[in-house]
């Protein structure tokens, strides 16, 4: 069934009225109202909700174009059609240029035309109601997502053929570029392939992944986000919608606290083995060793040697033998038992470790005097210098504790 109009006719002429009332007879859809005078309409008006009025050009008191002038002050939107026995084309100007929605001149044929004239013209002015509310609130909620977007704690972006179409702010603050950077790039210009470094990759039956991944901005420094990845396809494009979150601070944080654990447990160990009393000392020596490389994170071998008549005798040992000879030939031993030191790897071995091997060592004290020698080697990539030697000092010292605890023990 058809939502029902409601009309409301301002007409003085009795006749008319009446011409008007009989054509709508036969139209159980409409609901008229009339009034005589302009004031009169108005009134109505401010009472009742009409889907359309006609007034009539003529009238007493106020005339048709002051009730059309007036009705276009609080309403925008409402049909408003001009009647009039005065069919002159100026006069529909006059009409048009005051807002009216139509123009109908007076005759037997036109008032029997009123009702489909009426119903096609609100039809339509309920469609572009209806419209404009839509383009309201489209209006509104771009509005909203540029205000998410731009408040937006998460990085978001969105991809099309591998390329940056969108992101916000937070994602240009994660990976520190801007729009001239960003967008209609290519994704692997932004991350580059050599810096990018993924990890826990999970990803389900739709597509959708998670990762975590480190990229290097282009100041150098280092950041670490997770990354959600969604497959958009809309109008037949694909495209990728990200969610990126900034965990540098976090996984800062939690490398921090594995990298104590590591080394606490490293030191537990050492000292641990010398109570238990199991094996003899190169058993011992060579359960600290690997302890220390554990501690170490990311050290390759080394060894440890114990001077014997004021030689240095290797009494443990992890990795290739002729590596760690090679070392000792190039460094003095009164030198390595000064203080803990690291050194660079020498010609031979910068050809083939591309320049990231490097040597530590640093010396074993117990019994209240220097007895040995630490030494590791590994890769520069994996430590931060000044973390890595404050660790090598102190197991180094608890080696030479252990010793000297097993030295008590075993006198007994």
């Amino acid at each position: 069934m058809a939502k029902p109009y409601h009309i409301l006719i301002i007409e003085d002429n009795p006749d008319d009225a009446e011409l008007i009332r009989l054509g709508f007879e036969k139209h159980d859809e409409f609901f008229l109202d009339f009034t005589t005078t302009g004031e009169d309409g108005l009134k109505k008006m401010a009472e009742t909700s009409y889907d359309l009025v006609s007034v009539d050009f003529a009238l007493p008191g106020i005339s048709g174009l002051d009730v059309l002038e007036l009705v276009r002050e609080s309403d925008r939107d409402i049909p408003v059609v001009m009647v009039t026995g005065r069919d002159t084309e100026d006069l529909q100007v006059v009409a048009f240029q005051k807002h009216a929605t139509s123009y109908v001149a007076k005759s037997v044929d036109s008032f029997r035309s009123l009702p489909h004239i009426f119903e096609v013209i609100i039809k339509e002015a309920r469609f572009n109601i209806e419209k404009s509310a839509i383009q309201k609130d489209e209006a509104r909620a771009r509005a909203m997502i540029r205000c998410v977007l731009k408040n937006s704690p998460t990085g978001i972006y969105l991809l099309r053929d591998g390329r940056f179409r969108q992101a916000n702010p937070k994602f240009k603050e994660i990976f520190g570029c801007g729009d001239e950077d960003l967008i209609d790039a290519p994704f692997w210009s932004v991350v580059s392939p050599e810096n990018f470094k993924c990890e826990m990759p999970e990803k389900n039956e739709d597509g959708i992944s998670l990762q975590e991944f480190g990229v290097r901005r282009k100041d150098g420094s280092i950041c670490w986000a997770e990354m959600l990845i969604i497959p958009v396809v809309y109008q037949d494009d694909k495209w990728i919608l990200g969610y990126i979150i900034d965990v540098t601070e976090k996984r800062e944080d939690d490398d921090e606290l594995v990298r104590h654990n590591r080394e606490l447990t490293a030191l537990y160990n050492i000292i641990m083995r010398a109570i238990a009393a199991a094996g003899d000392v190169d058993d011992l020596l060579d359960g600290a060793l690997s302890d220390a490389l554990i501690g170490l994170a990311g050290m390759e071998g080394g060894g440890i040697f114990l001077l014997e008549d004021g030689r240095p005798v290797l009494r443990s040992l992890r990795g290739p033998l002729e590596d760690l000879v090679r070392f000792m030939d190039r460094h003095p031993m009164e030198e390595l038992l000064e203080d803990p030191q690291i050194h660079a790897a020498d010609e031979e071995e910068e050809e083939e470790e591309e320049g990231m091997r490097f040597w530590a060592s640093a010396p074993i004290e117990y019994q209240n005097k220097t007895t040995g020698l630490l030494v590791v080697m590994g890769r520069r990539g994996y430590v931060m210098e000044d973390e890595f030697m404050v660790l090598l000092k102190k197991l180094a010292r608890q080696i030479g504790c252990m010793m000297e605890v097993s030295a008590r023990l075993r006198s007994r």
